[in-house]
C-alpha cells in the first residue's frame, strides 16, 4: 500500500509518467502512516503538505476524499 509520507516520490513520477490531469486519493485514511494521528489536524496537515507541493509542482488537480463515519 501506498503512503502519502513514505512515497510521495512514486507518486510524483507516476504522475508524471501518465501527465494525468486528476490525482485522487481515495479514501484519505489508507494512505497516511500508521504514525499520523488522523485526529490531530496538525499530524494530517503535516502529512498532505508534501502532496500539496507535489500538486503545485507537476500542476495536477488533486481531489482528497474522507470518509466521514
Amino acid at each position: 500500500m501506498i503512503s502519502l509520507t513514505k512515497d510521495l516520490s512514486t507518486i510524483e513520477s507516476d504522475r508524471t509518467s501518465r501527465r494525468g490531469p486528476l490525482v485522487v486519493i481515495d479514501p484519505l485514511m489508507a494512505f497516511l502512516s500508521e504514525k499520523t494521528d488522523s485526529y490531530k489536524d496538525q499530524d494530517v496537515r503535516r502529512a498532505l503538505a508534501p502532496l500539496a507541493a507535489l500538486a503545485e509542482r507537476t500542476r495536477a488537480a488533486t481531489l482528497i476524499v474522507r470518509h466521514l463515519r
